[in-house]
């Protein structure tokens, strides 16, 4: 009696996908954001995805939890760093050692509240009639729009 066996050998030449998918460039974060996207390797498996995070200084922080399924998610709070330009993408690599470093997503961070004056202090005196207001509101990185400022009134 002969003993057959059929072995299937496979060549990847393939790397993984990886990317970002809900990160626009130039997009402003919220003080927590988290980081979605997908990763997937048709023929080998994924033995590691890594969400990196990059300053204009060149400080890289890394998100060493490996996600190997299909989407990854990443929460993030930008407390702890500071305002400015931020690169984020995703570095994947499967089975066979193949890895794929998605193109970088330019977004900026901002901690900051804006800044509000009023630039007319002539005092205002009125009964029942339209008072117009004049000033700015400004934030480094921020976007305020549409730019609206709140009167709060005492109620008399």
């Amino acid at each position: 009696m002969t003993n057959r066996f059929v072995l299937t050998n496979i060549v990847d030449n393939s790397a993984p996908v990886s990317g970002i998918t809900n990160l626009t460039a130039d997009q402003y974060l919220p003080s927590n954001y988290t980081f979605r996207g997908t990763n997937y390797d048709n023929v080998s498996d994924l033995i590691g995805t890594v969400l990196m995070i990059s300053n204009a200084s060149g400080m890289r922080i890394t998100n060493w939890t490996s996600f190997d399924n299909a989407g990854f998610s990443y929460a993030w709070s930008t407390a702890s760093v500071a305002d400015g330009l931020y690169w984020a993408w995703v570095d994947s690599t499967n089975y066979v050692g193949l890895t794929n470093t998605n193109a970088s997503i330019r977004f900026i961070v901002n901690n900051s509240y804006p800044f509000i004056a009023e630039t007319n202090t002539a005092q205002y005196t009125t009964n029942r009639a339209t008072i117009r207001l004049a000033g700015y509101a400004t934030n480094m990185f921020s976007v305020i729009d549409p730019c609206a400022v709140y009167l709060e009134t005492n109620g008399t």
